[in-house]
């Protein structure tokens, strides 16, 4: 059995036996079957912070939120300025 081979069956969790890939520690392990489980995690939370953004951005455009922003800025940079 070649040390490459070896090498590699390990790298991806199985194990060679008689010259061949025991495919009940590769494929099935709980480790293999949760492969990019991870990655679906992050892409389901950064489409949730980009609807949040979204929501956000038109909270703050609205014409109430507005003039609320900006007569606090105005009074905080008068009292900055004094």
């Amino acid at each position: 059995m070649s040390t490459v081979l070896q090498f590699f069956a390990c790298a991806i969790g199985g194990e060679l036996k008689d010259g061949g890939m025991n495919i009940n520690t590769t494929l099935l392990s709980p480790d293999y079957r949760e492969h990019g489980a991870a990655t679906a995690e992050y892409a389901i939370a950064t489409v949730a912070a980009a609807g949040f953004a979204g929501l956000l951005a038109l909270v703050l455009k609205s014409g109430p939120v507005q003039t609320m922003l900006t007569s606090l800025i105005s009074s905080a940079l008068s009292v900055v300025g004094q």
